[in-house]
């Protein structure tokens, strides 16, 4: 694992500094939006728990872009909000949730860019909600998105992720981390509408 991420670190490195050489300019994004996640668990008995995860979501992205409109960022987003469970608890609990990748695009005479993703931190939280025990949930993300800009600096657009968790820590879960161990299955994606400044 720890040789799979330096493998990506050291592409993401070459490839920037191949960019780099014939940039245009550098790129600072911040951006805000609302984000609709879906969760589905299947645990080894073949109980379903369904979660729809609906909150703010910010997001940063710095990089470079090159003359022909082709960029290479580092891009972070944080979400937060309430969780909607089914079966639903007593109490439905709080989340939070932050990934952090890189993102290769191509932006067309600055009307549009169509951009895609891979961010190789990705969790999840769910906090402590009266009889609920909270749990993280870790992994990666894959990502797609498209960003129209109606002005020069100001961008409107969506961007679609799926989510593959590979561990678990949280009080029920103490068999180890693998998230194999308690489910059969884990379905998770989302949809984020974002409106971004480029600086």
């Amino acid at each position: 694992m720890i040789n799979l991420h330096f493998r990506n670190l050291l592409v993401l490195l070459i490839t920037t500094s191949c960019l780099a050489a014939k940039a245009d300019f550098f790129v600072f994004e911040p951006g805000i939006g609302q984000k609709d996640e879906t969760l589905k668990l299947t645990n080894v008995t073949a109980q379903e728990t369904k979660m729809k995860l609906k909150g703010l979501v910010t997001t940063l992205k710095l990089g470079i872009r090159s003359p022909s409109g082709v960029s290479l960022v580092l891009a972070g987003e944080y979400s937060k909000g309430q969780a909607d469970i089914e079966p639903a608890p007593a109490e439905q609990p709080d989340f939070s949730h932050l990934i952090a990748g890189f993102q290769v695009g191509v932006q067309a005479m600055g009307a549009m860019k169509i951009y895609l993703g891979y961010a190789p931190h990705n969790e999840l939280e769910l906090k402590d909600a009266g009889a609920f025990s909270g749990f993280k949930l870790s992994g990666n993300t894959y990502q797609a998105g498209l960003m129209f800009y109606p002005f020069k600096f100001l961008g409107l657009g969506a961007q679609y992720n799926i989510h593959q968790y590979k561990e678990v820590t949280g009080s029920q879960f103490n068999s180890g981390k693998d998230v194999k161990t308690y489910f059969d299955k884990i379905d998770s994606q989302d949809l984020s509408f974002l409106l971004a400044i480029e600086i």
